[in-house]
């Protein structure tokens, strides 16, 4: 679910909390009631608490962050690029290392 709940907020830009849960809930509803359960109340306090702090550390870029940090992150189009561009060099670099050990 950590997975999914980052993938939501790199894929939207500019989002809040409400929208980010929503979000999630609704690309990932299996997923999230997996590791939740189905209970609306549960849901959203544990996902309001997760918003504030629960640490998502991205296995692209070694990056942590809560997910309310990712969000502000995420803000424009910008950040993105950047993030992607960081992504695409830790690969690089990734496989560099495979290729000398």
């Amino acid at each position: 679910m950590k997975r999914a709940a980052f993938e939501v907020l790199r894929d939207n830009e500019g989002c809040e909390c409400q929208d980010w849960m929503d979000a999630l809930i609704g690309e990932y509803g299996e997923i999230v009631v997996d590791a939740i359960g189905e209970d609306p109340y549960d849901v959203n306090s544990l996902l309001s608490d997760y918003w504030d702090s629960m640490d998502y550390e991205d296995p692209d870029t070694d990056i942590c962050f809560t997910y309310r940090d990712w969000a502000e992150y995420f803000i424009n189009w910008e950040h993105r690029e950047v993030y992607d561009k960081l992504v695409e060099v830790s690969r690089k670099l990734d496989k560099i290392k495979l290729l000398t050990e």
